[in-house]
């Protein structure tokens, strides 16, 4: 069938878009059809309704109109291409460049520069923007404010939107400058690509409203689209440079080599239990916990805001999994995210969220699924589903299947899958003033999203939090957040947040948050744009323990002396301390007999070593675990604050550094944590106790923390949180979970009754604390996104980035590190070797030689390496950083620039006692400390 670019001028047929390889090259007009066909393909089969809903609902117009003018945007993206900036590029490159130019100055176009044109290259996203508002305002009637906010969705489509002075240049060009066999060129591909993507009617209709503007969110979801399209359709293997079938066959031959699974069509739930049953692979006799049935009647609104309060080991994780498919199906959601606090966390969630999704894929369906972390590549189970094409729970004739694509794999693209485990970064960044943050966007507009362990973030992350919160409400999304512990304060402050991206009530108001919030538990609190707030009580499971505390003696000596006595009749014991040193010293003063039984964990151990010891423990110590049968008779676990989540054991004793009263209560989830006989716990250890260390003074008259703590937790926070301990916990204990509520809500809340001693150093505490927080909080604003509803175009998002990101790759990965308020921190890869060669530390790979500097590394060996990585001490982030970096550039392995995997880590040379020094600093490795510094 004969279309409008089939009879487009020679003037036309010579611009071009891509130069090509020796098969040919890509004509513009070639591109702009391509673009539109896979745009149309996009949206029918890629795209959820939800995204849908929301791009037709921000252009104003019925789905099949959006569609149309989605297609239009994508079909003209390039137009900026038929300028000479970009005609004329490829001339300083060889008489065999040089015929694209003289190819366009043969059809009629005019290619010599004037003067104001010359002085600064017009970027072609610039120019196309330049280009479609004239012919918007001119051609078609748009008022200029409308034209403008149309075109930024062209101008932004390399992921940044042009700076005023950019534009005002691009502008003044295009409109002066230009002869018109250009300007006629211009009008004849826009008005072919109307008629092609049958675009009339709906640009027609937002020209009869002379106020129309499209919103910044329509604008970033819409950029996302086209940049999505763009990249498929510039896809040489996919599109190859010259046609070889008709257009129809080329563009579904093209999108089908790309591999996108369709958007997730999840069905309407009717039998809570029956569903969980097969969705999580349960026996027939079990059932649904309160909370997880609760959750899902509660989820029969969409878009709505949920909180999740519940006690570790409820089902909080499968509770939010079946209310996500419950919302998906109301809204037409086509994925789920699911952010974690940690790498950790989240590749301990990576096994079960597969399991889920390729049992609630509709039979003869396909997802994609993604791990979303840096460490990704170490995973071995996204690998296998990588690489190998097999799931974890594969061959069942009842479910579909799930898949890792190549396309949906890649750093900016993994998270358009259908289903994204990750950490919680990957939420935060949509709200960081980061190139191609409208991919990002797109991706969370067509999902439910999940956070786990939502109390865990900071002001500082919070602010980034709260953002994000208020532009998935602005999209439409359901967002779902969990927590064992979350403060009031907190609480409110994500429900104003969410709230803030709603739509205002018929009467011009917000939705109305009482007062005071309920303090029940477990909870749920939902947020929606119809019923306002409800907060639903659930029945709580029965307690499960009632723990003893008590505050001991904060030293070495004391702490052997206590684990001697405790464990002489064996039984498991985890000692958590609040910094790695202080978890070391205590390895290094166990005597022989216990130290036999004792193992550390922490941040310091290589990536493999530290995996191999959860795998160790979670085996001895797990819930399939029986004394006798797999349960050590004795063993002692020194470990930092990575064994506070993920880590399914179960231990006897509890020994913890003071921390906040919400971390404590998540520690004590490792005490008596499973039900098991009797006989598996030694007599002594029958009744769960928690023994706090850390605490210097406590005293009517005083309070005093070691100086570790003090470091990490806010005095202010610690002190709270310790009064807590000494009226409630230490005369009375915590039973478990009843008491968990109150103990968190007073610790947060205020307006407790400090002795009089205390009251000095409470208030330092307190000043220092609002400073901290009000730094937090105007530090978190330097790179994040306004307020959806408080920017008019992508321009006024990204003023951070005014002068550095489009031009300095370096800047836009400091931009990614904001989300986190941390100083900066190395990691490396620890090798044995010299300045000849090198070789992995010799437990990770077997028959490995000395590997010269400049020599490219096989696969299993690079893959060795990346898990030889380690977090090198804080003061190397703080006081050394710039000369720790030097020195680590200066000897890693040149040829790891080269090699996909191993690309931009840094290496840490030891010898063969496995010593080093870095800034003149003596450190060691040991499998049994990791790395520590070497007292001189």
């Amino acid at each position: 069938m004969a279309t409008a670019f089939d009879g487009l001028s020679a003037a036309a047929k010579s611009l071009w878009a891509k130069s090509g390889d020796e098969s040919g090259w890509l004509t513009l007009p070639q591109h702009m059809r391509d673009s539109a066909d896979v745009a149309a393909l996009l949206w029918d089969e890629w795209a959820s309704p939800q995204v849908r809903a929301a791009c037709s609902s921000a252009l104003g117009l019925e789905p099949p109109a959006a569609r149309a003018l989605f297609r239009w945007l994508a079909c003209v993206h390039d137009i900026g291409k038929a300028s000479r900036h970009f005609a004329g590029q490829l001339d300083q490159r060889g008489e065999q460049f040089s015929v694209f130019s003289s190819r366009i100055r043969d059809a009629g176009l005019p290619m010599r520069m004037p003067a104001i044109e010359a002085q600064e290259k017009i970027w072609h996203p610039t120019a196309g923007r330049a280009i479609a508002i004239r012919w918007l305002t001119e051609k078609q009637n748009m008022t200029r404010l409308s034209a403008v906010s149309l075109a930024s969705v062209i101008d932004a489509h390399h992921g940044l939107p042009s700076f005023t002075t950019e534009f005002r240049h691009a502008d003044a060009c295009i409109n002066g400058e230009y002869e018109d066999p250009w300007c006629e060129v211009w009008d004849e591909l826009l008005v072919a690509a109307l008629e092609y993507c049958e675009a009339a009617t709906p640009i027609s209709k937002l020209t009869d409203d002379r106020f129309w503007q499209l919103p910044v969110t329509g604008q970033m979801l819409l950029t996302g689209l086209v940049i999505m399209t763009d990249w498929i359709a510039s896809n040489s293997d996919a599109f190859p440079m010259s046609p070889s079938c008709d257009q129809l066959q080329r563009a579904f031959d093209g999108y089908a080599a790309i591999d996108l699974p369709n958007a997730w069509r999840p069905k309407p739930i009717d039998d809570i239990a029956k569903l969980m049953r097969q969705r999580f692979s349960w026996p027939d006799s079990a059932s649904p916990r309160p909370v997880q049935v609760a959750a899902s009647e509660l989820a029969d609104t969409a878009p709505m805001l949920m909180i999740i309060e519940a006690p570790t080991g409820e089902g909080k994780t499968e509770a939010a999994l079946v209310a996500a498919e419950r919302l998906a199906a109301l809204s037409g959601a086509g994925g789920v995210f699911f952010g974690a606090p940690t790498m950790s966390t989240s590749d301990a969630l990576f096994r079960r969220i597969e399991s889920w999704a390729r049992h609630a894929t509709p039979t003869g369906e396909v997802n994609s699924l993604f791990l979303g972390h840096s460490k990704a590549s170490l995973n071995p189970d996204y690998q296998q589903l990588r690489f190998d094409g097999i799931g974890l729970d594969c061959g069942h004739d009842d479910y579909g299947d799930v898949v890792a694509t190549q396309w949906l794999s890649g750093r900016k693209t993994g998270m358009l899958a259908n289903m994204v485990v990750g950490t919680v970064d990957q939420l935060l960044i949509m709200s960081l003033q980061s190139r191609h943050a409208m991919l990002r966007h797109l991706a969370l507009a067509g999902k439910v999203v999940v956070i786990d362990e939502v109390h865990a973030y900071d002001t500082y992350m919070s602010g980034y939090l709260h953002e994000s919160l208020r532009w998935l409400a602005s999209y439409g999304v359901s967002v779902i957040l969990l927590s064992a512990t979350l403060p009031v304060t907190s609480k409110r402050k994500l429900l104003e947040a969410y709230r803030g991206g709603l739509p205002l009530q018929p009467d011009g108001r917000e939705i109305e948050l009482p007062g005071e919030l309920s303090t029940a538990y477990p909870l749920i609190t939902t947020l929606d744009g119809t019923n306002g707030l409800t907060q639903t009580k659930v029945a709580s499971r029965p307690p499960d323990a009632h723990v003893a505390v008590k505050i001991i003696e904060d030293t070495v000596d004391a702490l052997v002396d206590r684990l001697s006595s405790e464990t002489r009749e064996g039984g498991c014991v985890l000692v958590l301390c609040n910094s790695v040193v202080r978890a070391q010293q205590v390895l290094n003063a166990l005597p022989a007999e216990l130290a036999a039984d004792a193992e550390l964990l922490h941040a310091r151990f290589i990536a493999s070593d530290r995996a191999s010891r959860e795998q160790q423990f979670v085996a001895e110590l797990g819930p399939d675990a029986r004394r006798g049968r797999g349960r050590p008779s004795r063993r002692i676990v020194i470990a930092t604050q990575v064994a506070e989540q993920s880590l399914d054991i179960d231990v006897d004793l509890l020994i913890t550094d003071i921390a906040p009263v919400d971390l404590l209560i998540q520690r004590m989830g490792r005490l008596h944590r499973h039900a098991r006989p009797e006989t598996d716990r030694p007599e002594r250890l029958r009744q769960p106790r928690m023994l706090v260390r850390g605490v210097l003074e406590n005293s009517p008259t005083a309070v005093r923390f070691d100086r570790h703590s003090e470091l990490i937790y806010e005095p202010k926070t610690l002190i709270a949180s310790l009064h807590e301990l000494n009226i409630h916990a230490i005369p009375h204990g915590i039973i478990r979970p009843n008491d968990v509520a109150g103990f968190v809500q007073r610790a947060y809340g205020g307006g407790q009754s400090l002795p009089a001693g205390w009251q000095e150093r409470w208030q330092e505490a307190c000043a220092t604390w609002e400073s901290n927080q009000q730094r937090a909080e105007q530090r978190s604003k330097t790179f994040r996104f306004p307020d959806p509803y408080d920017a008019t175009s992508m321009l006024g998002l990204f003023d951070a980035q005014r002068t550095d990101v489009s031009k300095n790759a370096a800047a836009e990965e400091q931009g990614f590190a904001q989300v986190r308020d941390s100083e900066p921190s190395l990691e490396v890869v620890l090798i044995v070797g010299d300045a000849e060669g090198y070789s992995p530390l010799p437990w990770v790979v077997d028959d490995v030689g000395m590997i010269p500097n400049d020599a490219e590394v096989d696969r299993v060996t690079a893959h060795a390496l990346a898990r030889s990585t380690v977090r090198l001490p804080r003061r190397f982030g703080t006081y050394h950083f710039e000369q720790a970096l030097t020195e680590l550039e200066t000897s890693t392995p040149a040829a790891w620039q080269s090699d996909p995997l191993l690309r931009g880590m840094l290496a840490l040379r030891l010898n063969s006692n496995l010593c080093g020094s870095l800034c003149g600093i003596e450190l060691q490795y040991s499998r049994e400390l990791g790395l520590s510094e070497v007292s001189k």
